[in-house]
């Protein structure tokens, strides 16, 4: 099982029944499309801790002002993958 698959299990409480991978937009991320019989979720591995934590640190900065920014609902302890 894949870092990304643990991260939806652990957040769903359900295994993803399919995992594909989404067009990528020239950055260093990769993006995934999670899906379960009830849960659909974009999944992300980045190369740059530097930018993945940055990124969160931000989403989640800027969600508790109320500002409307993608929710970062779990990540890896080493900050590489998250959904």
């Amino acid at each position: 099982m894949n870092e990304l698959e643990k991260l939806f299990l652990q957040y769903t409480g359900e295994k993803p029944i399919s995992i594909l991978p989404l067009t990528a937009a020239g950055s260093n991320r990769v993006y995934y499309r999670l899906e379960s019989a009830n849960n659909k979720l974009i999944g992300v591995e980045g190369t740059s801790m530097d930018e993945n934590r940055a990124f969160i640190q931000m989403s989640d900065h800027f969600s508790t002002k109320g500002i409307p920014v993608p929710l970062v609902l779990a990540k890896s302890n080493d900050d590489r993958f998250y959904i």
